[in-house]
Parts: structure tokens; sequence; C-alpha cells
């Protein structure tokens, strides 16, 4: 059952009666589109053993999680990739694991194959030199 409007309510009256004609959405996207469009990572290219052939950033995230995750079977909670415009410097891989997990012994495993991993995708000399870093964000409960 409804109840009456009393003098509280007033302001959600108003605020509705402000909003108005303001349906329409198209003015609001026309404004952040641009900015939208800026926000979208695009990738970069890296250099890689073979010269004159470079993977871009974003394809080389993508495989490098799918390479992490079918080994060690945790959730990728962020991979990070630092490039100093050519070269891959720095990889860092934010990982959730378990309760039962024994995080120093599987952070050494998601260590190796994500070098493992670059030296498949960039090659073994050009991946020699990136610092590869895991961190755990979060645990969760053991699956029963």
């Amino acid at each position: 059952m409804a109840q009456p409007a009393n003098d509280d309510d007033l302001w959600i009256a108003d605020a509705a009666a402000e909003l108005g004609d303001h349906t329409d959405d198209t003015d609001v996207y026309n404004r952040l589109q641009p900015k939208l469009r800026a926000a979208v990572r695009r990738g970069v290219p890296v250099a890689t053993d073979s010269t004159g052939i470079e993977v871009n950033t974003r394809a080389l995230r993508f495989s490098l999680a799918r390479i992490v995750h079918d080994v060690c079977e945790r959730e990728i909670a962020a991979l990070h990739i630092d490039t100093d415009g050519k070269v891959v410097e720095r990889v860092r891989i934010d990982l959730i694991g378990r309760y039962d997990d024994d995080l120093g012994v599987l952070g050494d495993q998601v260590r190796g194959t994500a070098r493992a991993g670059l030296a498949r995708l960039l090659g073994a000399q050009t991946s020699a030199q990136t610092a590869v870093e895991i961190r755990w964000t979060d645990l969760e409960s053991p699956a029963q």
C-alpha cells in the first residue's frame, strides 16, 4: 500500500522536475566519447629476437596470461607489462591464491612459467633481461 507524500518527500519531486527532459543520453555520450576512446588501452609493439618482428603488448599480455593460468590454475587479478617503448623491461602478475597454497613455491612456479612463456613469445635473448614479479593480491577458499 502506497503511503501519502509528506513535506519531507518534496525534495524528490523537485529533483525529478529538474531532470525534466534530460532523458536523451546522446549529449552525454557525445561529450564522453573522445575521453572513452582515449582510455582504450592500445598495445605498443615490442622487440623480439627476430629482426623486424615485433609483438604487440596486448597480444603478449593475453598470451602470457593464458600460459600462466593453464599451468598454475589460479585466477589472475592483473598482468602488467612495462616497456621502455621498444623492449619489455618488467612483467608483474597479480594472482589470487588459495588458503592452502604454498605461495612461495607456487610463486616460483608461476615466475618460471612466465619466463618460459616470454622466451617462447619474444625469444630467449630478448626476454632474458625481463624482470618478472609475482604478487598475491587476494586469497580464496580452496575448491571443495
